[in-house]
């Protein structure tokens, strides 16, 4: 296995090619909705990453490949961006663009790999992030880059939690796996409803009903 990390502006036309294949191969399929995007794209086949579009990454901050045997089984696409806090100090938010492995070589820890060489590589980074329709992205990047604040409690007692709202919602717990050393973390918006003689009201999605869930 070899890994290498390319910085945006050193991206070559031979990557983005070999990107760009690997993306339009193994990132599933168009469901009978796309055409609502363009009549042109046909349900059952694969969306097609083509390199100009492809190119547009070359803005990005960086480029993580993973190849077995000199070919690529997976990649990672993220930028990064600072801005100032509160405080007054500076920080920056890295953010994963796309996350692919070849659909062959999944299971096989490839993606959580490519995820600690993102930490590694930007290691000032203070928040991490990814938009994903794929569960597996959002998973890896919750357990390798998630939130590790070494408190290290029993977490026989939340995971029986866990249990008992999962049988009430017929779902998984969205937040996944509770790792030692973790906490889980929730984010979730609030839309103030305000007019005359009405009072401010919070309307809240289905995680932060979960998220009220297990805070009671």
């Amino acid at each position: 296995m070899k890994l290498s990390a390319i910085a945006g502006p050193e991206i070559s036309t031979a990557q983005l090619q070999a990107c760009a294949k690997l993306f339009s191969c193994n990132y599933g399929v168009w469901s009978s909705q796309a055409t609502q995007i363009a009549p042109s794209l046909k349900p059952g086949l694969s969306p097609y990453l083509t390199r100009r579009a492809a190119r547009i990454t070359r803005f990005i901050s960086r480029l993580l490949i993973c190849e077995i045997d000199d070919q690529l089984v997976g990649h990672l696409f993220a930028t990064t961006w600072s801005y100032e806090q509160a405080s007054g100090h500076e920080s920056t938010v890295c953010w994963v663009t796309q996350l692919v492995v070849r659909s062959e070589f999944r299971r096989r820890g490839i993606a959580s790999i490519l995820m600690r060489l993102l930490r590694t590589e930007e290691g000032d980074a203070t928040a991490f992030g990814i938009v994903s329709s794929h569960p597996a992205g959002c998973v890896v990047l919750c357990k390798q880059l998630g939130p590790y604040t070494e408190f290290f409690v029993d977490h026989d007692e939340p995971l029986r939690v866990v249990k008992t709202i999962e049988e009430k919602i017929k779902a998984k717990w969205p937040p996944g796996e509770l790792l030692d050393g973790h906490e889980f973390f929730v984010l979730v918006s609030a839309i103030a409803e305000v007019g005359p003689g009405a009072r401010s009201a919070a309307r809240f999605d289905h995680d932060s009903l979960l998220a009220s869930m297990i805070s009671r």
